[in-house]
């Protein structure tokens, strides 16, 4: 019973001595209070952003990583064609000069090699990443261009123009007789001019002739045409001869 009295006693004493706050005082606390929250909040907001700005970057960088793995050649960037040249200088506007009379070779850092046969005129106007331009303006030239998905190269000879890449090839034009002709080895190239029936495609081992006086335009299959002649000159006394030269002929060279 003495301890039930004691506790009310001190309770009783706490609820005097201790002053009820006035409002000027319940608002500074709320203040207090209501600015705690707020630090709180923010510093949990920027932390948010933080993490989702860490991981955005991380992202991204997964990204470019795969995509420079996975980017074919033609979509990176490739350092601008430079070659030398032999047997010859080069002149203003890309004119190649024959100094002799072994014809001008033009090796190019990416493994092509263009020649221009003896007292053949020729011109390099331009080179770029993309690949460049030949224009063989008489004579004959050969060709050999080093593959590449995203270089492409244009042999100009007269009003004819040459579409490669990674081919092997001659070309010749003769101004006087407006005569074009190309003898393909290796590769396929597309041809457009003044051609009857438009833009002709053609694979290794044919031969295109245009005669632009006569409106002439002829293809032949240089390998069909020596597996007939050997046809011819053996008749078919060597079945296996026979036998082995059709079937170089029927190959086609990519």
């Amino acid at each position: 019973m003495s301890k039930r009295l004691s506790l009310s006693s001190l309770t009783k004493l706490a609820r005097d001595t201790v002053q009820r706050p006035n409002a000027s005082e319940l608002e500074r606390s709320l203040d207090w209070l209501s600015a705690r929250v707020a630090a709180h909040t923010s510093r949990r907001a920027n932390a948010v952003r933080w993490v989702l700005a860490g991981l955005g970057a991380l992202f991204c960088t997964l990204v470019s990583v795969e995509a420079a793995s996975v980017w074919p050649e033609s979509a990176r960037e490739l350092p601008t064609l430079a070659y030398h040249i032999e047997g010859g200088s080069v002149l203003a506007g890309g004119y190649l000069r024959e100094a002799g009379n072994g014809g001008v070779r033009l090796f190019y850092s990416d493994g092509t090699h263009v020649q221009l046969m003896p007292g053949a005129r020729g011109r390099v106007p331009s080179l770029d990443t993309a690949g460049t331009r030949v224009v063989l303006d008489q004579g004959s030239a050969s060709f050999n261009l080093a593959h590449s998905d995203a270089r492409r190269w244009q042999v100009e000879a007269g009003p004819f123009s040459v579409a490669a890449e990674g081919t092997s090839f001659t070309a010749s034009w003769d101004p006087p007789s407006e005569r074009f002709e190309l003898r393909l080895q290796h590769g396929r190239v597309a041809v457009s001019g003044p051609i009857a029936g438009g833009d002709i495609e053609l694979r290794a081992g044919q031969r295109l002739l245009v005669d632009l006086p006569k409106r002439e335009t002829l293809i032949t299959d240089e390998q069909a045409a020596a597996a007939t002649a050997l046809v011819q000159a053996h008749g078919t006394s060597s079945s296996s001869a026979l036998i082995a030269t059709l079937r170089r002929a029927a190959r086609v060279d990519q």
